[in-house]
């Protein structure tokens, strides 16, 4: 049972909340017979706050695969390893994960299954999805999805299977760009924590390696889901703790696509000092083939960065400083300047014109100039930014995707007169602490700090927007004794506390504010 909502262009398909008792679990959705231009899929998962995922479990998410003679039934598209969860995780205990579903619109037209697979138990989770959808011309003229390698939930064993069989793909004629996806993380022993361990993975085509990438993820102390329990700020090969494992696009050459069978195969990194760690490597490769796009220009707005009250984008949110988004190209020609109108509460009445240089699908971040946050009216406080593509290379036309909204709060107003009050652990030499202006120059930098003291630093600051920055090179935090705030900031006129911060925030703390006239 689902409902459907209608919101202007945009519907939305939802399925009943289930409980993920049994590893394998099914929803399914009725798409209409029709072409779209947005196919966003969302997954609502409940945890038990009681429960403590600590042995490596995830998700995988899968969809099925329309082709009767296939060898891989079920492909996936996704892979979530599931958080070491603590109470002060989370506001909610429900996480909402987001997927880009617009390339497998074919294929979900015609079976509309999403499969969700567990590794472990799976008795304290509960879960739900939301696919929203709107029609229209897609984005990408996919031809042909080839599903290459695809592991169990077990992985492909590192002492047994190192090389995977080489597939033999008949190409179409039409091909204008491919690119193979690899989703890969490794299960590891519990003394495996030392990059050293880390292997890389190659990939060849037609005989010669075209791809070599290392299995490894180093950003888990910017987990935006934080504090976890045990190490979550360890580095790991390839995942982090409630986070989505990260695919690898590789792009095949012109020259790669001018045969009449394409040969692909993968192979991971072999173990010459027998200190390896890994168990397995769960894996799973697609190989996408497109046509040329349908318009010469086009261009995407793929996120917005900030602001945005989303979790995923909480660690550098709440801002008074630059908005931070990502673009795509989506038409044939490359792309060199694209202009942006922007503002608050859907009034674009900022203009800014980015220059590069963007190929077919190549993403980049821009950053866009700050607007003028000061001076709205108090019955026009900041809670939407819309930011809107008005022209590609100078030639204005309506974009597909060319526009995004995203939910925000506008950063605190602090007093010009603060203190900021630090308190440092044992391991204080890895500790840094800097203060940036709205122009990005430092107004204020520390770092030669002595262990288990306490600092207090008075400022006095003018009008402006400032950045605080606290990093732990060592990307596992402040680790005092009594468990009690690590930095503070206080209002420096009369000792009132207006903001503190506790230490297990892994590698970095960023707190963004306002001084006004």
């Amino acid at each position: 049972f689902f409902l459907i909502h209608f919101s202007s262009a945009q519907t939305q398909l939802h399925t009943d909340t289930i409980s993920l008792k049994n590893n394998v679990q099914k929803f399914h959705f009725n798409l209409p017979n029709a072409s779209f231009q947005k196919l966003q899929l969302y997954l609502y998962l409940q945890i038990n706050e009681d429960c403590i995922f600590d042995k490596q479990e995830f998700i995988s998410l899968q969809i099925n695969n329309p082709s009767k003679d296939a060898k891989i039934k079920q492909v996936e598209f996704a892979r979530i390893y599931l958080p070491s969860y603590t109470k002060q995780s989370l506001i909610s205990h429900e996480i909402i994960y987001d997927f880009d579903m617009e390339l497998w619109q074919e294929w979900l037209k015609k079976d509309g299954e999403i499969i969700i697979k567990q590794s472990g138990k799976a008795e304290s989770l509960k879960a739900s999805l939301n696919l929203e959808y709107e029609e229209g011309e897609p984005l990408s003229n996919l031809l042909q999805i080839i599903p290459l390698w695809q592991s169990d939930l077990q992985g492909f064993s590192y002492e047994e299977q190192l090389h995977l069989s080489t597939n033999d793909i008949p190409l179409p004629q039409d091909i204008s760009t491919a690119y193979i996806q690899v989703l890969v993380s490794g299960q590891h022993t519990e003394e495996f924590c030392h990059h050293d361990d880390a292997h890389f993975y190659f990939i060849h085509i037609n005989g010669k390696e075209m791809a070599k990438r290392e299995i490894w993820r180093d950003d888990c102390g910017f987990n935006p889901i934080f504090p976890q329990a045990d190490l979550w700020y360890d580095s790991r090969p390839n995942w982090c703790p409630g986070l989505k494992v990260n695919p690898f696009a590789h792009m095949l050459s012109k020259k790669d696509l001018q045969v009449d069978t394409l040969q692909a195969s993968l192979s991971f990194q072999e173990n010459f000092e027998n200190n390896e760690g890994i168990e397995s490597y769960i894996t799973s490769a697609v190989l996408f083939l497109f046509d040329k796009p349908e318009k010469k220009l086009n261009a995407s707005i793929q996120k917005i960065m900030a602001p945005n009250t989303n979790l995923w984008h909480h660690r550098y949110n709440p801002i008074c400083n630059n908005p931070i988004i990502l673009i795509q190209n989506n038409g044939q020609d490359s792309i060199h300047s694209i202009t942006f109108d922007y503002g608050y509460n859907y009034q674009n009445d900022n203009k800014f014109r980015w220059r590069g240089e963007l190929s077919y699908l190549e993403q980049e971040l821009v950053y866009l100039p700050a607007p003028n946050w000061y001076f709205y009216e108090n019955q026009d406080i900041p809670h939407s930014f819309t930011v809107h593509i008005s022209s590609i290379n100078g030639k204005e036309e309506a974009y597909v995707m060319g526009s995004r909204t995203s939910e925000m709060e506008l950063a605190p107003i602090y007093p010009k007169e603060i203190k900021l009050q630090l308190k440092t652990d044992h391991k204080a030499q890895d500790l840094s602490l800097e203060i940036y202006n709205d122009n990005g120059d430092i107004i204020f930098q520390e770092s030669d700090f002595k262990a288990d003291s306490l600092y207090a630093f008075p400022l006095h600051l003018q009008y402006g927007c400032y950045e605080i920055i606290l990093s732990d090179f060592e990307q596992n935090g402040i680790e005092t004794a009594d468990h009690s705030a690590s930095l503070k900031i206080i209002d420096a006129t009369n000792d009132h506390l207006i903001k503190e911060f506790h230490g297990d925030f892994g590698s970095q703390l960023r707190e963004q504010f306002m001084i006004l006239r």
